[in-house]
């Protein structure tokens, strides 16, 4: 049987900022039934999970819409510079409804998880509990754990993903434009001996 020669033309386009609001919507929908069965075991971790993926996705969905809507777009900017500059440029105001709050809340939770760097404060203080809680001081969880919470979790996937779309409509591209695809182009070139 004979060979034959082909021209294989490709072209993808990877838009991770997709799966990153995919993987986010799973955990909150976890967390939603989780908090339907009453199961709550390891729920801050969903919660954790969610919020980490609503983080990347903030910033991967920046980064594709500043590389299509922002002249001179740097990509290695930090975070709040590119928030800055893409809002700016699509004319969204953060500061309505507290979203800048909860953005920077998210970023800031998703880097201190991110580079795991080790805390320690300490103080002495005297406080009166009822019988039963001396065993649970709650000021002990760090400051990202304290957004771990499925209300808030939920909540906070709400704001943030209607921030998204928000970015989308108002950068004036379509759905395709910002969903994975690619283009496959194969032509025959010569039969090739055996």
């Amino acid at each position: 049987m004979g060979k034959v020669k082909l021209k294989v033309k490709r072209k993808r386009n990877y838009r991770i900022h997709n799966d990153l609001s995919n993987g986010a919507f799973h955990f909150k929908k976890e967390l939603e039934r989780r908090l339907v069965d009453g199961n709550e075991s390891g729920i801050t971790y969903v919660s954790m999970s969610c919020l980490i993926m609503l983080a990347f996705a903030i910033e991967a969905k920046i980064n594709f819409i500043g590389e299509k809507c922002v002249e001179g777009w740097i990509e290695r900017k930090p975070f709040r510079e590119k928030l800055k500059q893409v809002c700016k440029a699509l004319e969204i105001n953060l500061d309505e409804n507290g979203l800048r709050q909860t953005i920077y809340l998210l970023n800031t939770c998703r880097d201190d998880v991110a580079h795991g760097k080790p805390i320690t404060l300490s103080d002495t203080y005297e406080v009166i509990v009822p019988q039963g809680e001396e065993h649970h001081p709650k000021d002990l969880i760090p400051k990202w754990m304290e957004i771990c919470t499925a209300k808030k979790t939920i909540g906070i996937y709400a704001d943030i993903n209607d921030f998204l779309q928000q970015l989308l409509e108002k950068s004036g591209l379509g759905t395709f434009d910002a969903t994975s695809n690619g283009e496959f182009e194969v032509g025959f070139v010569e039969n090739v001996e055996s």
